[in-house]
């Protein structure tokens, strides 16, 4: 069934693909105030460009109704005059305006727009053809004001991308400096410096050793996040103001402050120091921070001193570089492998934004045909196996996740108990509380889409990636989310199940009651060789993997437990005989990847040969990690990951190893 999906052949090189379409220019002008128009260039190798498609869902799913467009049977919106019925316009067509073969281009007005983000999705592809499914497509947004003007400075094509490329991420705040020195024989001096035109406030924090059950020095204090903060600060929870109060160098851009670290227990202590644009200005911008980390040793006789953790690899084998481009945040990396082969496959996001939330920037899809030593981009869409059924149907199911509204509804969604973030200027983000399904009969080429509803007391639900799902050996497909109920203080695990290949679903939680001390999030699941199934989640404030165990095909769920494993979010391969890897990215100094075995289907898990396999992350913004783990023919482990070195480049890797 998955080789339906790929066209290719055997030369002594190695697989070659022979057919493909790349869209290879892409832009959006503005001829007036009340229009955008789209301009792709496609090539075709060995196959015709067919037809190019227009359409969007986000806008779909945030109410936002666009006239002239018609919401088709597989969820999109698709422009109401088309050359071919659901597909898309041919090329030199009817509606395109460009009689150059391979370019299409095509103007929309967009009177009686409502004011917001429109996320659109233009493809060339294939079809009307039969056989296989051949695309590329980008992604871009248009904005309308309130005054139903489309904003033309804040849209996103493909050159506004490669533009920012050569220069730097948007709006960006940099540490260039971070010192530690001691000025009396128990005190430490912090000096931090750092530019940017975000910058508004400095903090330092602690977590380490400060965990949930320790005792927090004089001075200092525990706030919600878990995090231990002075307690005279400028700016409560956020950190100290430049120049503020106690800020002791009054250069702009320059933090200086000392504490004492009278009574302190003797042991090691890991400090952030961060600089970042809280409180902003603005109802609606996103955090940008950077953060360095500084570690110090107090003695028995109470002396102090700082301390360097060197690298701590463990792990012998190939680091590759993936993609990696300046100015470009590129992060969450998915990662299949064929059936029966070798060939992996990733998407990744390339961010022109520092931020999670945030969409702007665009999306790669590269391929490996030689167990991830090289890599190239790609336009083939090749089905992950772990969604396919006994029957042959894909089915898909998924949180609808974040939703982009304008920024004046924020009340009201607050109001109705949604989980809210602030996106950028003018926009924010809210997590839906629904959820989707899609499933197809003919190998991908054409989708059923369905809303699935959660229950009424949730207030909005999220995902992690594909390693999120399983299917029981009688059929059952179960997929973890985690999100929040209305009244629920901290993040909780989900469950989507089918138990008739998608004809029904069922969304519950895995907790009898939201939690209150340690919430739950991004988790994944895996059938063990004992019959069961093991979730692991990642938690907060804690900081540690817990895990939780279903002996009845995902239905009920024993109570989470703390394992060994620090660090987030997880991700688990079962290695056969009992032998399960979870890997998981570790944002402590020194922060890396880092992997654990369990010989016992996850009861327990052999954190005394913890595998480190990077130690390089340079704790710029504390991001890195989400690293997917697959085994190859040969025996060997490739694990893929986004890392944020020294460089500052935020970067897709990957390691090819073997365990000891």
């Amino acid at each position: 069934m998955i080789k339906k999906n790929i066209l290719f052949i055997m030369l002594t090189a190695g697989l070659v693909f022979t057919q493909s379409i790349k869209v290879t220019d892409f832009s959006i002008t503005y001829p007036s105030e009340k229009h955008f128009t789209i301009i792709v260039k496609a090539k075709a190798a060995d196959i015709k460009v067919g037809s190019y498609a227009i359409k969007t869902k986000a806008a779909v799913e945030a109410s936002l109704n666009i006239p002239g467009f018609t919401i088709q049977k597989d969820g999109f919106a698709k422009p109401s005059l088309l050359d071919i019925e659901n597909l898309g316009d041919i090329d030199n067509g009817k509606y395109d305006e460009d009689k150059s073969d391979g370019v299409f281009k095509r103007t929309f007005s967009i009177d009686n727009w409502k004011p917001g983000m429109y996320s659109f999705i233009i493809r060339a592809h294939n079809r009307p053809a039969q056989g296989a499914y051949i695309s590329d497509e980008k992604n871009f947004t248009i904005e309308i004001d309130k005054n139903g003007n489309v904003v033309s400075n804040n849209n996103l094509s493909v050159k506004a991308i490669e533009k920012k490329e050569t220069s730097s991420l948007i709006k960006g705040i940099k540490i260039i400096e971070k010192k530690l020195d001691f000025p009396a024989k128990k005190s430490f001096r912090v000096t931090i410096k750092a530019e940017g035109d975000a910058l508004k406030t400095f903090n330092v924090r602690f977590k380490e050793p400060f965990d949930l059950d320790a005792s927090v020095p004089d001075g200092f204090e525990r706030i919600e996040t878990g995090y231990v903060f002075p307690q005279k600060i400028d700016r409560p929870a956020l950190g100290d103001a430049d120049n503020g109060a106690y800020d002791e160098d009054k250069t702009v851009g320059v933090y200086v402050r000392t504490f004492s670290v009278e009574g302190w227990p003797a042991g090691e202590y890991f400090m952030q120091c961060a600089a970042h644009n809280r409180p902003s200005d603005s109802k609606s911008e996103a955090l940008i921070a950077e953060i360095r980390d500084i570690c110090f040793v107090i003695d028995k006789n109470g002396s102090i001193k700082e301390f360097v953790i060197k690298k701590k690899e463990n792990v012998k084998g190939e680091k590759i570089i993936i993609y990696k481009k300046e100015g470009i945040y590129a992060c969450f990396p998915s990662l299949t492998k064929t059936e029966n082969s070798d060939i992996l496959i990733t998407s990744f996001q390339t961010k022109i934004v520092r931020n999670h939330i945030d969409n702007q920037g665009g999306s790669k899809k590269m391929i490996s045909c030689d167990k991830g030593k090289t890599w190239s981009e790609t336009s083939s869409n090749i089905i992950n196996p772990k969604l396919s059924t006994k029957s042959g149907k894909i089915v898909t199911f998924s949180a609808v996740g974040w939703v982009y509204e304008p920024e004046v509804n924020k009340e009201k969604l607050e109001k109705e108990g949604r989980i809210v973030r602030n996106v950028r200027e003018g926009t924010i983000g809210y997590l839906s509380p629904d959820c989707k399904a899609r499933i197809s009969i003919d190998n991908g080429n054409t989708w059923e889409e369905k809303i699935i509803k959660a229950p009424d007391y949730v207030s909005g639900l999220m995902n992690l990636n594909d390693y999120s799902y399983v299917t029981t050996k009688n059929g059952v497909r179960l997929r973890v989310i985690y999100g929040k109920r209305i009244d629920g203080k901290r993040y909780e695990p989900f469950f989507i199940r089918t138990s008739d290949e998608g004809k029904t679903f069922t969304v519950y939680p895995m907790l009898n009651a939201s939690p209150e001390v340690t919430g739950f999030g991004e988790s994944v699941l895996i059938n063990t060789d004992d019959g069961r199934i093991l979730c692991v989640m990642r938690t907060d404030p804690d900081g540690f993997l817990y895990q939780s165990f279903s002996d009845d095909e995902g239905t009920t769920w024993s109570a989470p437990q703390k394992t060994p494993m620090f660090g987030h979010p997880p991700n688990l391969v079962n290695l056969g005989n009992g032998k399960i890897i979870c890997s998981y990215g570790y944002r402590i100094t020194p922060m890396g990847i880092r992997a654990c075995i369990s010989y016992d289907n996850g009861k327990t898990w052999d954190i005394d040969n913890e595998y480190i396999l990077r130690s390089d992350g340079a704790n710029r913004g504390m991001d890195l990690g989400y690293p997917l783990t697959v085994l190859l023919s040969d025996g060997s482990l490739f694990t893929i990951y986004y890392i944020n070195p020294e460089d500052n480049i935020t970067h897709i890797a990957a390691n090819k190893w073997r365990l000891k």
